[in-house]
């Protein structure tokens, strides 16, 4: 709980000092890739598990070398256990991430961090193909950092790279059939996007 309060406070404290630039810059457009992901918890060492995640994303620049990006994605995560028993969790995401770029707005290659958060509704629950969906808890609340790379590729288009990892602070199911106390979803998240200047 004190991670989660530290990443609250630091992520307002950026976006408030941060005034917009004068001429408003947006960026939008698809994202897909794939999680690697398991739980963290108590008294669990479950296997990664991969899973689809895609989306819409949007960068809004700040100053020259900042910028807010809000996206929304469908994102399938879970792990499989050691006795071979599969948790299947679908979620619908909104990021809301800082980023902080290393080259100035209208420069070709932009490497880029980031910090965030990722709250989640749950979309279904499966274990072994058989619906859990009751079973778990229906909001998640987790951190994202990540490091990538935006690269123009066309007249206002860029190629956007993204390696995150993203850690849960909620605990995902009270009582479940998968895993006993308290249980985070957690992983890493390798994706491609496109994003239109508007």
């Amino acid at each position: 709980m004190k991670m989660l309060k530290g990443i609250i406070t630091l992520f307002t404290l950026l976006l408030i000092q941060q005034p917009l630039l004068a001429q408003d810059w947006i960026s939008v457009g698809p994202r897909v890739g794939l999680n690697y992901t398991n739980q963290a918890g108590d008294n669990i060492e479950p296997d990664y598990a991969f899973g689809l995640v895609a989306g819409i994303t949007s960068t809004f620049s700040l100053r020259e070398r900042s910028g807010l990006t809000v996206e929304l994605l469908y994102a399938e995560e879970g792990a499989e256990s050691l006795e071979e028993v599969e948790l299947d969790l679908s979620y619908l995401r909104l990021p809301i991430l800082y980023n902080i770029f290393f080259r100035d707005v209208g420069d070709a290659f932009r490497p880029k961090i980031y910090i965030g958060l990722q709250p989640g509704l749950l979309l279904e629950a499966e274990i072994d193909e058989a619906d859990r969906t009751d079973s778990y808890n229906s909001f998640a609340l987790g951190g994202t950092v990540g490091i990538g790379f935006n690269y123009q590729v066309g007249e206002e288009l860029w190629l956007n790279t993204d390696l995150r990892y993203n850690r849960g602070f909620t605990d995902i199911a009270e009582d479940t059939a998968f895993f006993e106390g308290d249980i985070y979803n957690q992983g890493f998240q390798l994706s491609l996007g496109l994003a239109f200047g508007l």
